[in-house]
């Protein structure tokens, strides 16, 4: 682990995995730069397979938790990227700001951040063949959060702390 990185929280590369797995089976309910319908972005699956619901299914990246007793208007809300956030690392004075990104092409690890581009230039050269868009881009995603897991850390360049 380099100076930078920073250790997953207990249990969270487990997590890591089953949203990958979830991300890799279902491509369509996956959708890296925003909360569409029932398609959702790497924090917002992280923050639903931790008992969170959205409060605006695609209008919103807002989550409420599922079980709280308090009637739906009167619940907490919190951001989707906040919610993973203290789920993959333990804490919330930090922002992870790469893996959530809605611009995976730039914002992830080198390898992978090749991968998106090169999957958006075929989507353009294949006059925007969405379904297979989805799926190279849910693999990619499926790869990468493995690779996290696997290797217990995040990123430095993932992570800042305010």
């Amino acid at each position: 682990m380099s100076y930078n990185d920073v250790a997953l929280a207990p249990g969270a590369a487990d997590l890591l995995r089953t949203v990958a797995a979830a991300i890799k089976h279902h491509p369509d309910k996956y959708n890296q730069g925003n909360w569409c319908g029932t398609a959702c972005c790497v924090a917002g699956h992280i923050a639903l397979a931790s008992g969170y619901i959205p409060v605006n299914p695609g209008q919103s990246d807002m989550v409420v938790l599922k079980n709280d007793p308090a009637p739906f208007e009167d619940r907490d809300r919190f951001y989707t990227s906040k919610v993973a956030t203290k789920v993959l690392l333990g804490r919330d004075n930090v922002t992870i700001d790469g893996l959530f990104s809605g611009a995976p092409e730039s914002d992830w690890e080198d390898d992978y951040a090749c991968e998106w581009r090169e999957a958006l230039d075929d989507y353009a050269y294949d006059h925007g063949d969405e379904t297979r868009l989805q799926r190279e881009q849910a693999d990619i995603a499926y790869r990468y959060l493995n690779m996290i897991a696997d290797r217990g850390t995040l990123p430095a360049y993932t992570y800042s702390s305010y």
